[in-house]
């Protein structure tokens, strides 16, 4: 079911993404890993000023496209934007 997105970011990009994903009960700590929250599970890597996610798990009711829509729509108010 794995799904995967890439966005082009700048290292206070991500330094803030850290910050605010931290305040919504998702901590980030390196430059790889996974974080998991109600049935959602998101695969994270960070290389060459790119951000990869990767949809791992969530709720299986909830279509792949809602998803990833609203996870471009949080990146894109920090001004983020998926990569081509």
């Amino acid at each position: 079911m794995a799904d995967q997105m890439k966005f082009r970011v700048t290292p206070e990009q991500v330094e803030a993404a850290r910050s605010k994903l931290a305040e919504a009960g998702f901590p980030i700590s390196g430059d790889s890993g996974a974080i998991e929250k109600d049935g959602y599970r998101i695969g994270y890597a960070l290389t060459d000023g790119a951000l990869l996610l990767e949809v791992l798990a969530k709720p299986g009711l909830v279509p792949m496209m809602a998803v990833k829509a609203r996870i471009r729509s949080m990146l894109a108010k920090e001004g983020i934007a998926v990569s081509t």
